[in-house]
């Protein structure tokens, strides 16, 4: 009550102020018991989380797992005849490789055209120089005109070569090999003898006078490095490539050529990864048993337990679990056989949780891969159980498609928020009430403080009459 004052019992003798806090806390109950429903369906909401996050997680595993790609993963080994097979080549597999195994010799790098200038003595000072120098790709009809002028220094050459890379496929560069030798390198931006370019006959290419690029009779070229192609042998015939970077020779498997030497044999086996495979699959199923396993912990009360667990009979929990059991028991039916997980050593115990017999699997994904992939993956033939898992838990847990698990969720929010909204109202009520009372009880007291001045003056004046 801001701004008023109430003296309590003054002239009644009466507590009132007490009074009135017993009234209202009696009133009070109302809002201990709302409270106690808004805890009861916080702890649920809470634990619904908790299982959502379960699922989600379980989510996440199927989605990998329901890619067929995911089992499409290779360990590559490599040996050679001779020395360290990495110090001659590094491969990787990626998901379209297949099983097998090559006899590689890498007989020659590829490399890109490097040509080199004659030698100035300084990178800044101007070489006095002017005309054109022309630059193309190899195979381009038409040159790329560089206009050099006689304020140019070696620095100012390199960076109007350097604006037309894009179209010459040049770069350049000066090297310093000597105080007072400094050159200009032409380099090809990318390896292989398709990938190389010309340098035009003209005077300021020239040895006299230009920049050297050329003799003065414009028969020879000064040539640093010729562009050449990489050439790899596999069982005996030869495949050329402009890079040594090779994607393109053995399906899914990616070759990086380090070094050539006709003499040495690498052997390049590709074998599936069943340990990688195996783990992926085994890291699925423990995440489905982190759920049932939440479950299972929520049925798990007896008369003895003085709390029992939040979601205890709660009916979205049973169709979930139910639902679950369900999609993860169903056999998968391809070439009219149906299978199921058994098969390739995954078993489920009374109580739905799984155990995978690794030992088993790992022998059916050598034996039977197509099997096991099909069972769990989405591929041409089936839709697997993680697919269909997927499928399933992306329905119940996407707030946008209002699946049972959100709507649960959203159902113990929106109880949360009416119960906040009514304890509010009963405060605001309460407090109404509270000020009318304290009204009440001030208004008695002023009542009986007139008639207790009402009574001293009765009393003076029968003492006057009595005189």
């Amino acid at each position: 009550m801001p701004g008023t004052i109430y003296i309590s019992g003054l002239y009644s003798g009466i507590n009132w102020a007490e009074v009135i806090d017993q009234i209202i806390q009696v009133e009070q109950r109302r809002i201990d018991i709302l409270e106690e429903q808004k805890n009861s369906y916080e702890n649920k909401l809470s634990a619904w989380q908790e299982l959502n996050t379960k699922l989600l997680n379980v989510k996440t595993a199927a989605e990998d797992l329901a890619d067929a790609s995911v089992f499409n993963v290779f360990n590559v080994s490599l040996t050679a005849s001779t020395g360290e097979a990495e110090d001659f080549l590094v491969a990787s597999a990626g998901t379209d490789a297949q099983e097998g195994v090559y006899e590689i010799v890498i007989k020659q790098l590829a490399q890109a055209k490097v040509d080199k200038s004659k030698s100035f003595s300084s990178a800044s000072e101007a070489l006095n120089l002017s005309g054109t120098l022309q630059l193309r790709k190899v195979g381009e009809t038409n040159w790329v005109d560089i206009t050099i002028e006689t304020t140019d220094t070696l620095t100012d050459i390199k960076n109007k070569i350097n604006q037309h890379t894009d179209e010459t496929g040049v770069v350049a560069s000066i090297v310093q090999y000597a105080d007072n030798d400094y050159r200009l390198i032409l380099t090809a931006q990318e390896t292989g003898t398709d990938n190389a370019f010309e340098v035009g006959q003209t005077d300021v290419a020239a040895t006299t006078d230009g920049l050297g690029f050329w003799d003065d009779a414009f028969t020879t070229e000064n040539i640093a490095i010729e562009a050449q192609n990489a050439i790899v042998n596999v069982y005996g015939e030869d495949a050329e490539r402009n890079s040594n970077i090779i994607t393109d020779l053995i399906p899914g498997i990616t070759l990086n050529l380090k070094n050539a030497d006709e003499n040495v044999t690498i052997t390049l086996t590709i074998s599936r990864d069943i340990d990688t495979i195996v783990g992926n699959i085994k890291d699925f199923f423990d995440k489905i048993n982190e759920v049932f396993e939440y479950i299972n912990n929520q049925y798990a009360y007896t008369e003895d337990d003085e709390t029992a667990p939040p979601l205890i009979g709660d009916s979205t929990l049973s169709l979930l679990q139910s639902d679950l059991r369900e999609k993860l028991s169903n056999g998968i039916t391809w070439d009219s056989t149906t299978h199921y997980l058994f098969e390739i050593g995954i078993t489920v115990d009374e109580n739905g949780i799984y155990t995978v017999d690794e030992e088993t699997l790992s022998e059916a994904l050598t034996n039977n891969f197509e099997t096991v992939r099909n069972l769990l993956a989405e591929t041409e033939e089936t839709t697997g159980i993680a697919a269909e898992l997927n499928e399933f838990l992306e329905f119940i847990t996407d707030e946008y498609q209002e699946g049972y698990v959100q709507t649960r969720m959203d159902e113990l929010q929106t109880n949360i928020d009416n119960i906040d909204e009514q304890i509010e109202e009963i405060e605001r009520q309460l407090e109404q009430e509270r000020e009318r009372l304290f009204e009440q009880f001030n208004a008695l007291e002023t009542y009986l403080a007139q008639m207790r001045q009402l009574q001293a003056w009765l009393e003076q004046q029968l003492s006057v009459l009595s005189q």
